[in-house]
């Protein structure tokens, strides 16, 4: 069934072309095949199509036109085109032609609206603070204009951004005011709308019982008429069960959610993540470790394809050598980490390089190669090395093992207390617990004995406050010892 009225594209095209064809009528021509075309999700001929039908209007001075395109432009760039620059330059452009009040409500109308798409932009990119200026003055143009649904629908906006300003008091304040106005209007969808922003202020202050109840009725509501609820509702439901720790149904939304937007029609990468990482949050809760770890490389692997992020063989090498290393394949991951190593220091890439470091040293240290250990960093600058908080610590703890392995004792002294005094091994306990283990091994290699069952006791306690039995006994062993 063709729900498109009017003329089709065909026949636009052919009344365009046609010689007896005004300026003006070949203007409103292009916005109509720009509205077909935003329709079919084409925003390339979109945006084309309003551009030429602007430039039409500017060059033959019909204003309304003009003022018409430039409008849909503003809002479309926003929403459609990943430009909210455009946005700016539009809005900002007529603002500034009429920055007061003026007696003319078509004129307060229009740049109200220009207005609201730059607020739109600006929440788009995060701005907070700035989309909460300017929707303040839209609801205050709008309330002298009388124009209801335009001041509801700006509160319902600034209920959106003070929850992201974390001003929960005033964002109830602007959903209540939106609720009354599209309670009173009939509008029951946009009522669910303003409803659903208090019901997520009620899962964010832990009124999980009051946002439960609110939302299961919203999504009833929204199953009856439109044969599915919005996925918001949804989401905030989920959170609900979350706090009141009924994990089973909020599994069911999550994953039927991150099933939904990970459709190749419906790919929201940002929202897909979020749901994603809850989804996991509610799997851990149940300790369903391998459904958690399963939805974590998927989105892993979907963090990569975001736009804007920009994958490169460096990650790739990364990956191959903890796959190899994990299987017990060492040689290969040392051949790996060496190739990333060359091809690092070839690129110029520092961090890349001592990634490749790192790999290969734990590596050899996997192989009980404490010589190859020791000789690789003996290749490297340490004060280099510092500068990167996730791999300082841990090469430092290998290679102090290997010096002590091969006699070179103080050095490995020293380079220990030179981890434990790093501010950086509190982020990590098990970094700790070795940085411990070590001390005790060289403080025996001394005959310190105190000292060495001090930190020995250290780190057993931490292994076993990690459930890492199999390292636990290992350093009883070591210290069972006779001295």
């Amino acid at each position: 069934m063709n729900h498109n009225f009017g003329p089709n594209e065909d026949e636009l095209w052919h009344e365009f072309n046609d010689k007896r064809t005004s300026w003006e009528r070949k203007a409103e021509i292009l916005i109509d095949l720009a509205m077909k075309a935003g329709h079919k999700t084409d925003f390339k001929k979109e945006r084309t199509y309003l551009e030429s039908a602007r430039s039409i209007a500017n060059e033959h001075k019909f204003t309304e036109l003009y003022d018409r395109a430039t409008e849909i432009m503003a809002h479309r760039a926003a929403r459609a085109w990943e430009d909210p620059e455009l946005t700016f330059t539009l809005a900002d452009e007529e603002i500034s032609q009429n920055p007061g009040l003026v007696p003319n409500d078509e004129i307060l109308e229009r740049v109200n609206n220009l207005r609201c798409a730059k607020a739109t932009a600006l929440m788009s990119l995060q701005r907070w603070a700035e989309a909460a200026y300017e929707y303040g003055i839209v609801l205050e143009v709008a309330q002298m204009l009388e124009d209801d649904m335009e001041v509801a629908h700006a509160h319902n906006s600034l209920a959106q951004i003070h929850i992201e300003l974390e001003d929960l008091d005033k964002a109830k304040e602007h959903a209540r005011a939106a609720k009354a106005i599209f309670q009173k209007r009939h509008q029951i969808a946009m009522q669910c709308g303003a409803d659903r922003l208090l019901a997520r202020i009620s899962v964010l202050t832990g009124n999980y019982v009051r946002a439960k109840i609110e939302l299961r009725e919203i999504r009833a509501i929204e199953q009856k008429m439109f044969g599915s609820s919005h996925s918001e509702t949804k989401l905030f439901l989920a959170m609900a069960y979350m706090g009141l720790q009924e994990y089973g149904k909020a599994e069911r939304l999550l994953a039927k959610l991150f099933d939904q937007n990970t459709k190749a029609w419906n790919f929201a990468f940002d929202y897909s993540l979020e749901v994603g990482y809850l989804l996991v949050e509610c799997l851990q809760a149940q300790d369903r470790k391998t459904d958690a770890n399963r939805i974590i490389f998927l989105l892993q692997a979907i963090e990569k394809k975001a736009p804007g992020v920009e994958s490169n063989d460096f990650e790739r090498r990364e990956e191959e050598i903890k796959f190899l290393s994990e299987a017990g394949r060492l040689d290969e991951a040392e051949m790996v980490s060496r190739t990333l190593l060359e091809e690092a220091s070839e690129a110029g890439d520092l961090r890349a390089h001592y990634v490749a470091v790192k790999a290969v040293i734990d590596t050899l240290w996997k192989k009980k190669d404490y010589e190859g250990v020791v000789a690789a960093w003996d290749e490297l600058s340490p004060q280099a090395l510092n500068y990167y908080d996730d791999l300082v610590i841990p090469v430092k703890n290998f290679v102090t093992h290997a010096l002590l392995k091969v006699g070179r004792i103080e050095e490995a002294k020293e380079l220990n207390l030179e981890v434990r005094n790093d501010f950086r091994l509190a982020q990590d306990q098990q970094q700790t617990n070795y940085a411990n283990e070590n001390a005790a091994r060289i403080y025996k290699a001394l005959k310190l004995y105190a000292k060495a069952n001090q930190f020995k006791e250290r780190s057993l306690q931490g292994y076993i406050e990690l459930g890492d039995n199999a390292r636990a006994l290992e350093v009883m062993k070591y210290f069972g010892k006779g001295k």
